[in-house]
């Protein structure tokens, strides 16, 4: 009987980044600092009518890609990941969600969508960050 995924972790591979944030070499990179994430498809499909068929005719696929929206904690120094700097750079990088022991496995052909932050009295200073991706794969 399956059991249920209760810890999944979130990966970025856009190159190791120095400390001027310019990449020098490739490597997938754990991310420690998501709060939350939440993914969204685009493509839809629609049943479509036709004269003379009482049902639906068939399927309409549309095309597209999606989004990925991560809530993530804001950083004193050196983040984790450079967000802004991503998106300013319009760079081109593969997010990955992974569920625990084998489960599922999501890898999005993405780029840094927008940016955004937000600050409370109790010191919650987070950022969401909007990644646009135009292919996802299943492992």
């Amino acid at each position: 009987m399956p059991e249920f995924s209760s810890f999944a972790r979130h990966y970025i591979n856009f190159g190791a980044l120095n400390s001027l944030g310019i990449a020098t070499s490739a490597g997938a990179k754990q991310l420690t600092k998501v709060q939350k994430g939440d993914w969204k498809d685009d493509r839809k499909t629609e049943a479509k009518k036709a004269s003379g068929v009482r049902q639906g005719a068939g399927f309409r696929r549309s095309q597209g890609g999606g989004t990925v929206t991560l809530t993530v904690y804001r950083e004193v120094g050196i983040p984790e990941v450079n967000w802004l700097r991503l998106q300013d750079d319009e760079k081109v990088f593969t997010y990955t969600v992974a569920d625990e022991k084998q489960g599922l496995r999501l890898n999005f052909t993405c780029t840094v969508s927008n940016v955004d932050g937000s600050s409370d009295e109790n010191g919650e200073n987070m950022m969401t960050v909007v990644l646009a991706y135009t292919k996802r794969y299943i492992n």
